[in-house]
């Protein structure tokens, strides 16, 4: 039913009179929007996204009996189920993008309009990076009203005004503290979402769903035991260790993206100040600059992912 209807709309988008109407638009952002209301619609993704809401209301009120660290817990648990959610959604629609439309031969009905294969590629890598952006909003919403939320219910007698209104100030503090160290993991995890998502749009061009979906968990794993592998290839045989090399050069450096422990359980400094200084806060402003080299490095990588995903559909043949 799932394919029907994807067929349905690709026919829909294809047609002359769709076409007719795009005079001073973009026909990537028409590809871009079709894609990006394609991924939400499919079943998987609202599944998915369904439970990965629940799992956050679950664990919004679930002790997890450690001494004034349950927030911090449910924000790692948090953001690592908002990751996890998106990114079977994203990649599961990235991996079908290109070879379900090639298998049910709508490729070849789309390319016959006035549209270059590397239009479809970058409007289809469009649509599922602006979905992937608005799962992780969502998500990340409720994840941040929670979180808020549990700061002050985890300590009740504060709340209550037990203490007195400068104690009162310090939890309201703490609460906008663990809000704000959110934020960053979120864009973190929509930039991961999306290096992943620009390879799985480069072997969907060339394979099955099945076996795309396979590659991009072992390009997930492997992506974050780069440093590892770069340890292990250092005592290695020189022509074993430049081989070694060359594949951890091309894996994405996924661990770039992975300072959700630091952003969790270190104390991080929002207004100039911390709450818990314990174990060395970190700036806020320090998370940011950090982010910064990290976007660029998604930025780079995704667009020679994409190039190499123009290059191998330019050589496909459609029919």
């Amino acid at each position: 039913m799932a394919r029907f209807d994807s067929q349905q709309s690709l026919e829909r988008l294809s047609s002359p009179s769709v076409w007719e109407s795009l005079t001073g638009r973009s026909v990537t952002g028409v590809i871009t929007v079709h894609t990006f209301w394609e991924t939400l619609r499919q079943p998987v993704a609202l599944v998915v996204l369904a439970l990965a809401g629940a799992m956050l209301l679950v664990l919004f009120r679930t002790p997890f009996f450690v001494h004034e660290d349950d927030v911090k817990m449910y924000k790692d648990l948090g953001m690592t189920i908002i990751l996890a959610a998106v990114l079977i959604v994203c990649v599961f629609a990235a991996s079908k993008v290109v070879h379900e439309e090639l298998e049910n031969k709508t490729m070849l009905l789309l390319m016959s309009k006035p549209l270059s294969r590397r239009q479809v590629i970058v409007g289809k890598f469009l649509g599922i990076v602006l979905a992937a952006a608005a799962c992780v909003f969502v998500l990340g919403l409720l994840l941040v009203v929670t979180t808020y939320v549990r700061t002050w219910l985890d300590d009740p007698l504060t709340a209550k005004g037990i203490g007195g209104p400068e104690a009162i100030a310090q939890l309201r503090r703490r609460a906008w503290e663990h809000v704000g160290s959110v934020l960053p993991g979120l864009v973190l995890v929509w930039l991961q979402i999306a290096t992943l998502v620009s390879l799985a749009v480069a072997l969907s061009t060339r394979f099955s769903m099945a076996v795309t979906l396979t590659l991009c968990v072992v390009l997930f794993f492997a992506g974050h035991l780069s440093f590892d592998l770069n340890r292990v290839l250092a005592d290695a045989p020189w022509p074993l260790m430049l081989l070694g090399k060359a594949v951890v050069l091309v894996l994405p450096y996924l661990e770039n993206f992975n300072i959700t422990e630091l952003l969790a359980y270190r104390p991080v400094s929002f207004f100039g100040q911390t709450v818990q200084a314990e174990g060395g806060a970190v700036a806020y402003s320090d998370v940011w600059l950090y982010i910064l080299p990290v976007a660029l490095y998604a930025v780079v990588y995704c667009t020679a992912a994409l190039l190499v995903a123009m290059w191998l559909f330019r050589k496909r043949e459609l029919a």
